[in-house]
């Protein structure tokens, strides 16, 4: 846990600075990045509050695409 909360401190930076992940478009470290923060945020666990995240997956699990793929459950 303390690792993944370095990573998505990180993250979070990041998605501060630029809409997406890689810059100011949509592309393939979303998808990347998104299906790993869907995980994230079914865990029940505990963890800091991180809005700029939250609100990029808001806007990425809109997609058709990435709500038919990328924001499923893992059994």
């Amino acid at each position: 846990i303390v690792k993944s909360d370095a990573m998505f401190a990180m993250l979070e930076d990041r998605l501060k600075a630029t809409p997406y992940v890689a810059g100011a478009s949509f592309s393939y470290a979303d998808i990347v990045v998104g299906v790993f923060v869907n995980r994230w945020f079914r865990m029940g666990v505990g963890r800091t509050s991180r809005p700029a995240i939250a609100a990029w997956y808001k806007g990425i699990e809109a997609r058709p695409g990435f709500a038919r793929v990328g924001a499923v459950a893992v059994t």
